[in-house]
């Protein structure tokens, strides 16, 4: 038996060179974090905030059982997008029902865990409130901030960063002490690794020294001083850089000395490039995050410029004097500013006029690189590309609010937002794609119906159905398909696509002979385009709504059609997606062997995809099909699993339905009060997501396990407020799903009241219970007859029967009305 995917504790990262100094900082900081809550590094841009605060860290895995985390705030422009980053940070999967920071709540609570939130100051208002939100809701939980502002509240302590130790302005010590002092020893590090011959003597020992205290002992100063031992020699670095001190303009928000040494050492960097050079530094400005060579050159260089030096040359040598940082990725060279020394160029950009034109470019590349790459998300290379957009996605973003905020630039923000759809679905970012979408769609309302705005209301539409949003989905579905029947041939994209979630939108509202009318038209529409993608994806939503009305051939027609085409696309999230379809194919039909087969076989590509809502989704097949099974024991390891995989993605629907299950399964082992107490905290879990009819089918599958087991009078309770929680809605009824859900407590407490049987569960009554009402719409359906036949023919709602089949389903212990029809007949329930 599988156990799900260990949860990733830390994220740190791995610096290359060694940390210098700080060792009093590091041992205090130290101390603070272990006794209180809120601990604020501040100082200016370069200060080696970051690193300390790294070091520190990395020093408390084990008092903090190695539940660290760095969430990096340096890209991000959107305060709005803070829940977001913060959850990626985690590695937490964004679920429907619940607000990103409940899923990280839900995530940290029970967890004794560190979170560096780092480069606050430019969010300052918003990480303010994310970390009293984040302390008042998580007692275990320490925060540690880096910004050059402190937060401003209650409880926090703010430590101002320390200079590194300086050699003394009136003695010169000897070297070899000279070279211990936290200051010196860092430039000597930095500048030996450039220069291996490069050493401490007595003739250069002065203007080290010099350097060190001219630089007021600024980590990121020193390292960009000891980058020019390659040219200069630190006597004309000291000098070149004692001259520049005084031509500073230093503004308000630039008033401490520190923070005027550090502006002195990135202006006179500035000062010592070309006028080439120069120019292209504060271009590069307009990045955010790494990036390409190409977009480098995109973005920064200009036609008048053509003549100039090798734009290549340029940028090598900003590398080579460490204003420019070279990431190596998959074999590919890409380029990052550090976040001071790009708010410097970005200073320089606006007082050279060129902000604008720099930000148009930067916007229109990012736009034709993902309209040009955006259907590589959907075949053979889609983990390259997905790699691809990850990488490029601060610079997407960017380009994206620049777009959507830029009065000019009209419809290509929207065109944006649709390239990057299939990246917000496929990477679970729904809330946030979500947002984009309909920002782009309100800033580009136009009574002319266009194709791009068809596409946008699809995508929107995706992203909702995935939330299990329905009502949003149907609505933005209905859109997208009225724009494309309105663009007629040139909507055909639009019309077969929009079907397929008006059928998916249609199945999850009950209405499953529109579904089945929707889906037909799309797949006709897909075959006659010869659009095999969406025709896979349309087949595969054809076989969940016949498997849904009992059909199995069609449903094995349909989804063994799409397996071929996905195979030949070669797309791994359309080949998940047909493979899950096969599970639960098998789940319904009760083929436990085949399931897991399944199960076994694609449980390593779920995991290495990150798609655990899919492997969440196997381990509670397989649990309840050993449930139907009575073998409570692998019941119980499966919905431990699936536990294990709920609290790891913070999805607290799928948390309380594993509760529940396990609660089904100590019952059936005999342990009554881990029975009791899974079920009141999944209840309460149901409740909190109002949840009532999926709380009805477990509690429906409890009452089962409770006939089995010879508890049949608090099995009627539980059967009769599984019937209270049916009759309520989660948009209308309120007050009556609130009394619903205490009748289930306190049906759940008859356990606690009943003598516990001295019978065997052998001995037990009837394990299935069938009402003679019950009865008689099982034999109709087993002779075939659909929901609306039955209804008709016992005069009755579709409702009321759909409600009856389901109470049936739960009491039999399967999905499909062939397995009830089946299952019935081995045991000759139709002739009672």
């Amino acid at each position: 038996m599988a156990a799900a995917q260990p949860v990733k504790q830390t994220n740190l990262p791995h610096y290359l060179t060694p940390f210098i100094g700080r060792q009093q900082e590091i041992v205090e900081i130290r101390h603070l974090l272990v006794d209180r809550r809120l601990i604020t590094l501040t100082g200016p841009g370069g200060s080696g905030k970051t690193r300390l605060a790294v070091e520190v860290f990395t020093s408390l895995g084990e008092a903090f059982l190695d539940n660290r985390w760095l969430v990096q705030l340096a890209d991000l422009a959107e305060p709005a997008l803070l829940p977001q980053t913060v959850s990626a940070a985690l590695g937490v999967c964004e679920l429907p029902g619940q607000t990103t920071l409940e899923t990280i709540v839900h995530f940290l609570n029970g967890r004794r865990a560190l979170l560096l939130l780092d480069n606050c100051e430019h969010l300052l208002d918003g990480c303010a409130h994310l970390a009293t939100y984040l302390l008042q809701n998580c007692p275990d939980l320490h925060l540690l901030a880096t910004s050059r502002e402190a937060l401003g509240l209650p409880g926090e302590i703010v430590r101002p960063m320390l200079t590194l130790e300086l050699p003394s302005l009136h003695t010169q010590p000897d070297l070899a002490v000279l070279s211990q002092i936290e200051a010196v020893a860092l430039f000597l590090d930095r500048a030996t690794a450039l220069v291996p011959d490069f050493a401490l003597n007595d003739a250069n020992a002065a203007a080290v020294s010099q350097i060190c205290r001219l630089l007021d002992g600024m980590p990121l100063a020193i390292e960009l001083a000891a980058a020019r031992v390659s040219v200069l020699s630190v006597g004309q670095i000291a000098v070149r850089l004692n001259d520049s001190l005084h031509l500073l303009a230093v503004g308000p928000r630039l008033a401490q000395p520190r923070h005027q040494t550090m502006h002195a050492a990135i202006d006179w960097s500035y000062n010592l490039l070309s006028a080439a050079e120069q120019t292209l530094w504060r271009r590069l400005s307009v990045f955010r995050g790494r990036f390409s060579l190409a977009a480098a050159e995109a973005v920064s260089r200009s036609k008048e410029d053509e003549q100039s030096s090798s734009f290549l040359d340029l940028l090598t040598q900003l590398v080579h004097k460490s204003l420019v940082v070279v990431v190596r990725e998959s074999g590919e060279a890409r380029y990052r500013l550090l976040e001071p020394l790009r708010q410097y160029a970005a200073e320089k950009l606006a007082a050279a006029g060129e902000t604008t034109v720099c930000q148009q470019r930067h916007g229109h590349y990012y736009l034709v690189w993902a309209e040009q790459h955006e259907a590589r998300l959907r075949g053979p290379e889609q983990q390259a590309y997905l790699a691809q957009f990850e990488a490029g996605y601060p610079n997407l973003r960017a380009a994206l609010a620049w777009l959507l905020r830029e009065p000019q630039s009209g419809e290509p923000g929207l065109r944006l937002a649709v390239a990057l759809g299939p990246y917000w679905y496929i990477r679970n970012m729904l809330t946030e794609g979500r947002r984009w979408l309909e920002e782009a769609l309100a800033g580009s309302a136009s009574a002319t119906p266009t194709v791009i705005r068809g596409q946008a209301f699809f995508f929107a539409s995706v992203l909702a159905w995935f939330q299990s949003d329905i009502p949003a989905a149907s609505r933005y579905s209905e859109e997208s398909h009225a724009i494309a029947r309105s663009l007629g041939y040139a909507g055909q994209w639009g019309i077969a696509y929009t079907l397929t979630m008006l059928g998916q939108t249609a199945r999850f509202q009950g209405e499953e002979e529109a579904a089945l009318r929707y889906l037909h038209q799309s797949v006709a529409l897909f075959r006659r385009s010869g659009d095999q993608w969406g025709l896979a994806l349309a087949l595969d939503s054809l076989g969940s709504v016949s498997r849904q009305m009992g059909n199995l051939d069609a449903d094995y027609a349909a989804i063994s059609e799409s397996q071929a085409l996905w195979r030949v696309i070669g797309d791994p999230w359309g080949l998940a997606l047909n493979r899950l379809q096969f599970f639960e194919r098998a789940w319904a039909e009760e083929a436990r062997a085949t399931a897991q087969t399944l199960y076994e076989e694609n449980r390593a590509m779920l995991e290495s995809l990150g798609y655990f809502w899919h492997l969440a989704s196997m381990h509670q097949g397989l649990a309840e099909l050993a449930l139907s099974r009575e073998d409570h024991m692998t019941a119980a390891s499966y919905y431990g699993s699936c536990l294990a995989l709920a609290r790891q993605m913070g999805n607290e629907v799928r948390e309380a339905a594993a509760l529940v299950g396990l609660s089904a399964a100590a019952l059936g082992q005999g342990h009554l009060a881990a029975a009791i107490a899974h079920c009141q905290v999944g209840l309460l879990l149901f409740e909190k997501q109002q949840r009532p009819l999926t709380a009805a089918a477990y509690l429906e599958r409890l009452a089962t396990v409770a006939e089995r087991t010879g508890f049949s009078h608090p099995a009627a309770h539980l059967r009769s407020a599984a019937a209270a929680l049916r009759s309520t809605t989660a948009s209308d009824r309120l007050t009556d799903q609130g009394a619903a859900f205490a009748e289930a407590l306190s049906a759940l407490q008859q356990l606690t009241q009943t003598p516990q049987p001295s019978t065997s569960p052998a001995a037990a009554v009837t394990p299935y219970d069938l009402t003679p009402r019950e009865l008689e719409i099982l034999r109709l359906a087993a002779e075939g007859l659909t929901d609306p036949q039955i209804a008709e023919h016992l005069v009755l709602s579709k409702r009321t029967v759909s409600a009856h089949l389901h109470t049936i389903y739960s009491k039999l212990g399967v999905a499909t009305r062939t397995a009830a029809a089946r299952l019935a007949l081995k045991h000759n329930l139709l002739d009672k």
